[in-house]
């Protein structure tokens, strides 16, 4: 099969050097492993490159791939991970992945808390700060509290305030940087459990359940952009009861489901010393980078990277049939 990869790359946005503000990039390596693993598969791969770069490619009269696999998170804007599914669906190209729809709502974080909530999904409480005007004079939730912007992924931006005034100073901060409201949530004391979602011959199903730790093994205190991209972590396949186990994999799998999500995913959770479930965000579209959370946890239950891939462009081409 002729497949397409589309992804965005930092120095494609003038950023030459890690920015931990602005790192919502896939990386040049993990294009390079979707490209040999997919040629190892038997596919005629080529790089699309970003939105832009289609463009200017389907415009000049090319033809297009039998198949894109879509790893573009696009940048700047609420809809940004949605244009490179806009673009393939007004052209008619099958792709990897979910739609222009699913991706833009799940980017949004606080319609994701709603919709999980409509779900009885349990999701730490929140309030959402949308100008400096808009300060609360106090939180309805004790310190520390978690401050995120609303639209935004690769944890960018993700702060934990341990009182008013450093709640203050960052809010500022992040409506400054990102030009988009705040969701200040309640923070959640216990474990980073993250469950990658994968497509098989019976739909999307959760693969296992996987959890973030410390290098010592101690629990993730936060999940922030910093400690995501140094990898200064470690993953193993979480020990939880099955009964606890069996239900994070049903929120993973509902949400997934309701917001009409396609092929893979990942949806991410905090779990307490009680086991206690509190959903967090859904990736619609994760990186699949060896080493990454998704990767791991399917190495970990003896998913080949082959097979990842396989799945994923399979459960795709049933879409079109």
């Amino acid at each position: 099969m002729r497949i397409g990869l589309t992804y965005d790359i930092q120095n494609e946005y003038g950023f030459e050097d890690f920015d931990v503000q602005h790192c919502d990039f896939i990386s040049a390596s993990e294009v390079s492993f979707l490209k040999n693993t997919l040629e190892e598969m038997g596919h005629s791969v080529f790089l699309l490159g970003n939105c832009n770069q289609v463009i200017q490619y389907l415009c000049n009269g090319n033809k297009a791939p039998d198949l894109v696999f879509n790893m573009s998170w696009g940048f700047k804007g609420r809809n940004r991970e949605g244009l490179m599914a806009a673009l393939l669906e007004a052209f008619g190209i099958p792709f990897t992945g979910s739609d222009a729809y699913g991706c833009s709502l799940c980017l949004d974080k606080l319609q994701t808390k709603l919709t999980a909530t409509y779900l009885n999904i349990p999701t730490p409480m929140y309030i959402e700060i949308s100008s400096e005007t808009d300060f609360p004079a106090d939180f309805p939730f004790p310190f520390p509290v978690v401050l995120k912007p609303r639209a935004e992924g690769s944890s960018m931006g993700v702060y934990l305030a341990k009182n008013m005034a450093e709640a203050e100073k960052a809010i500022k901060h992040l409506l400054t940087e990102y030009h988009e409201p705040v969701l200040c949530e309640k923070y959640i004391r216990g474990r980073e459990i993250q469950v990658p979602l994968l497509a098989d011959e019976n739909g999307v199903h959760a693969v296992n359940i996987l959890e973030t730790t410390m290098p010592d093994g101690s629990p993730v205190a936060l999940y922030d952009a910093k400690l995501k991209h140094t990898h200064m972590v470690s993953k193993k396949l979480a020990d939880i009861p099955e009964d606890v186990a069996h239900q994070l994999g049903t929120y993973a799998e509902t949400l997934f489901r309701y917001l009409e999500c396609n092929d893979f995913g990942r949806a991410d959770f905090r779990l307490t010393s009680e086991n206690e479930i509190f959903f967090l965000e859904m990736a619609p579209l994760p990186s699949l980078q060896p080493g990454g959370s998704f990767h791991t946890c399917c190495k970990l239950s003896d998913i080949s990277s082959s097979t990842i891939l396989d799945r994923i462009v399979a459960s795709a081409m049933k879409r079109q049939k």
